[in-house]
């Protein structure tokens, strides 16, 4: 008897699967149209944001956005302002640049700052003076004013000075070194000065 020809293993182990939701959604939902529910075992459900827009499928690229179709009426655009170049504001900005060069000097840069608080004309930057600096000159403009009337604030920057102090006398190296040694500072011991013989700076004995 003759044998029969072999047939060609054409089959694979995986057809003897079972398809399931989650392996036919995977296996078959390549489209970009979003689903409302894309598996009925879920709880939460999607929220449909597409109602009543017609997908093209044909049309290559991204969607146009939805419009109405019978409406004729233009979408609004917003209305085009034109500046004004000679307002106020506008028309003598900078006026005061060069009002130290054409005068007679007597005029300082810092008389200019208008937009800057008045303890801040004129200061120096944060590269020549600190934090530490500049709130006591603001402690010695504003003391009686924030004491009287806003004694948090007041609490707040004596604070906030205390803290400077402690930090640039124990964190910090002596930034004051050179010019001690030049003869400028008195005689009376530097109560702040930080020795790393002592404890603390309070300890004077």
């Amino acid at each position: 008897m003759a044998k029969l020809p072999m047939l060609r293993r054409w089959w694979s182990p995986l057809m003897l699967i079972q398809p399931t939701s989650s392996s036919v959604r995977l296996l078959h939902d390549r489209s970009h149209v979003p689903r409302i529910v894309d598996d009925r075992t879920k709880k939460r459900v999607h929220k449909v944001v597409t109602y009543g827009f017609d997908f093209n499928y044909h049309l290559n690229g991204v969607q146009r956005l939805p419009r109405l179709k019978d409406n004729k009426v233009p979408l609004r655009k917003p209305e085009v302002k034109e500046k004004d170049a000679w307002r106020d504001d506008r028309a003598f900005f900078g006026q005061n640049d060069y009002i130290d060069l054409l005068g007679d000097g007597s005029v300082h840069p810092a008389q200019l700052m208008y937009h800057v608080p008045r303890w801040l004309r004129g200061f120096p930057g944060q590269h020549r003076a600190n934090e530490l600096v500049k709130l006591i000159h603001y402690r010695n403009l504003y003391k009686q004013q924030m004491q009287q009337h806003t004694p948090k604030r007041w609490h707040d920057l004596c604070k906030r000075i205390q803290y400077l102090l402690h930090h640039h006398n124990y964190k910090k190296a002596d930034e004051l070194h050179s010019e001690r040694n030049l003869g400028l500072w008195d005689e009376e011991p530097d109560y702040f000065f930080k020795d790393k013989s002592r404890r603390s700076y309070k300890d004077l004995v």
